[in-house]
């Protein structure tokens, strides 16, 4: 009978044990869960994603932040060799890109790659350029530099009159990833944008 009570004794403690284990995983699970969301909440709270806003002169976007709490200081934006072989600064105070030459090369590009067709109106929707904005910005006192890589979204069109230039109607930019060290920037974009201006169209 003291076996038995004795055994009986040892499976309740083994038990026991086991529930601890078990309460000991799932707070260790929770607290770990909980540092995560902290860390995912204050990355987002000092990180920004870019916006533009296109003036009415369609050759100047104001940059702007999604993060309310962040300040942007300085910023430049690198373009496929093709476009402008310079990297572009974001003219402070009012933070505005002006793209006058790039819209020159565009209506190039928007040409070869949609001739003038007679009779006909063709339109190129939806197309991009690769773009890398580097900026640096405040948060609370405190300051950031980011690098990312963005598209500039646009329009071309090319007319049924012969005489008439393509337009280039730019609708802002798209934000597509963070990036880490880059030794060649302008490289990289014609890597992903290729030689061939057709690559110009999604």
């Amino acid at each position: 009978m003291s076996f038995v009570k004795n055994n009986s004794l040892s499976l309740i403690g083994i038990v026991i044990s086991i529930i601890a284990l078990i309460i000991s995983i799932f707070s260790y699970y929770q607290s770990e869960r909980s540092v995560t969301i902290q860390e995912k909440q204050y990355l987002g709270s000092i990180s920004t994603i870019w916006k533009a806003r296109v003036d009415n002169d369609d050759v100047s976007m104001k940059i702007i932040s999604t993060n309310p709490n962040v300040h942007l200081q300085v910023a430049s934006v690198i373009f496929p060799s093709e476009i402008t072989e310079y990297e572009w600064p974001v003219e402070s105070p009012d933070f505005k890109l002006h793209l006058t030459s790039q819209k020159v090369s565009l209506k190039s590009i928007v040409s070869s790659v949609a001739p003038y067709k007679k009779d006909f109106v063709t339109k190129l929707d939806d197309a991009k350029i690769p773009i890398i904005i580097w900026s640096r910005y405040v948060v609370n006192s405190e300051l950031y530099e980011d690098l990312a890589l963005y598209s500039l979204d646009y329009e071309g069109i090319t007319w049924s009159d012969e005489y008439r230039e393509p337009s280039v109607i730019f609708n802002g930019i798209s934000f597509q990833a963070r990036l880490t060290d880059v030794d060649n920037k302008q490289k990289l974009l014609d890597s992903m944008w290729g030689n061939n201006p057709s690559k110009s169209v999604k």
